[in-house]
């Protein structure tokens, strides 16, 4: 890998930070600075134990970025006098108008940030990329040996965590307990498998704009007699190169709107989309919502709107479409919203279960109401230019607990 090198260093050095933010006390612990020199047969992790530290506590306190590369007659520190903790997790940028990442745009771009690949680009005005995009690996994470009672196993799928994207946590119990999760601020509801309720997953994601880094995600089990045990572990969050585009964009198709309505109107989709049935409703990989799908705009993309700055981005994919051309859901799922929206035009939102949510976007007509339960492949409307746009296609997006991720990280065609 061409990044191997510097993710050589790079690993090293957020080992080092993410030890440090997760397993560092709170407060100081009143002790003075102690030490120890190793000796024959000494482990690291029989150190740490020895001296009432994890493992994490003294590769953090020593700089160790090999825990296996100890030396006879090495002083390592073994206290942590002093030293405290600064949690450094963002917040959910979609959720939290206070934070610096939800004010992206002035009300043009902030407007722009919703409108798809129907407003006119050029060569000269855009700014992308023809490489697909490449994923910058951090580091793997470092994780326990063995977990806290009732967990006997945890599985990553994938095993990292990117911008844009989600990922699965399947955790395998001893006994019956109730879990959740909680990952840069969004709190994640487990589903048991049907056969088997020692067996959970939570399918968890990081918002576009989430600075790359090693978060704590915290999780919490509740027994059935009302225990509480919590564990936190460092999650590495890796970027994503997404490409750039600068979209020319009439002033008339801003000045209908009043200063609230692209806050207001995300606000109301990411509420819907953020609720967590514990029912999964698909069945296999989700389908485009076109047949012979083509991509116009991609997810993610960086997007500066009449020249201004790159400070918004793409939250779904443009697909494409004629006017009047089929619109079939993704999946099997229950319609929780279905009407004409100020910058989405006739949309539809569809409820899958376990916190998974579509969008279809700029309609021309819908043949879908609220409540209605649907089907796979069924056609829920007509493409069309409602909303926001200046051409007709068909904008479609894939939340995971009203976070947008990448729809084709989930999609066949």
């Amino acid at each position: 890998m061409r990044y191997a090198s510097s993710m050589k260093k790079i690993h090293h050095l957020l080992t080092i930070c993410f030890l440090l933010l997760l397993t560092l006390s709170v407060t100081a612990l009143g002790q003075s600075q102690t030490t120890y020199q190793v000796q024959a047969g000494d482990t690291l992790n029989k150190i740490a134990q020895a001296n009432g530290l994890t493992l994490g506590q003294i590769i953090a306190l020593n700089n160790i970025t090999n825990p296996d590369s100890i030396a006879v007659g090495q002083v390592l520190n073994i206290s942590m006098d002093g030293i405290t903790l600064e949690e450094d997790a963002l917040i959910n940028p979609l959720t939290d108008t206070d934070t610096e990442l939800n004010n992206i745009a002035n009300e043009v771009s902030a407007i722009a940030a919703e409108t798809t690949s129907g407003a006119t680009t050029s060569a000269e005005q855009t700014e992308t990329t023809d490489a697909p995009v490449e994923l910058v690996y951090f580091t793997d994470a470092i994780w326990p040996e063995t977990f806290p009672a009732p967990i006997s196993s945890m599985t990553f799928l994938p095993p990292e965590a990117w911008q844009g994207r989600s990922f699965g946590l399947n955790i395998e119990l001893s006994d019956a307990a109730f879990l959740k999760a909680i990952f840069l601020g969004q709190e994640y509801n487990f589903y048991p498998n049907p056969e088997d309720i020692t067996k959970q997953g939570s399918i968890l994601a990081v918002p576009v704009l989430q600075e790359p880094g090693v978060y704590p995600l915290d999780i919490e089990l509740r027994s059935m007699a009302g225990e509480v045990t919590n564990l936190t572990l460092p999650m590495p969050v890796g970027a994503v190169e997404y490409s750039k585009e600068n979209i020319d964009l009439p002033a008339s198709s801003t000045a209908l709107l009043g200063p609230d309505t692209s806050r207001l109107e995300a606000e109301r989709v990411t509420e819907i989309c953020g609720r967590f049935d514990p029912i999964q409703r698909w069945e296999t990989a989700f389908g485009y919502p076109t047949e012979n799908p083509e991509q116009t705009s991609a997810f993610g993309i960086n997007r500066a709107y009449n020249g201004g700055p790159f400070n918004s981005y793409h939250r779904g994919l443009d697909l494409r479409a004629k006017e009047g051309t089929p619109v079939y859901a993704s999946e099997n799922g229950i319609v929780r919203l279905a009407e004409e929206l100020a910058i989405r035009g006739n949309a539809v939102l569809v409820d899958h279960g376990l916190g998974m949510c579509t969008a279809y976007s700029h309609m021309s007509e819908l043949l879908v109401s609220e409540g209605e339960e649907i089907t796979k492949g069924q056609v829920i409307g007509y493409a069309g230019a409602t909303g926001l746009v200046t051409a007709a296609h068909v904008h479609w997006e894939l939340r995971v607990m009203g976070i947008p991720v990448d729809p084709t990280q989930w999609a066949q065609q």
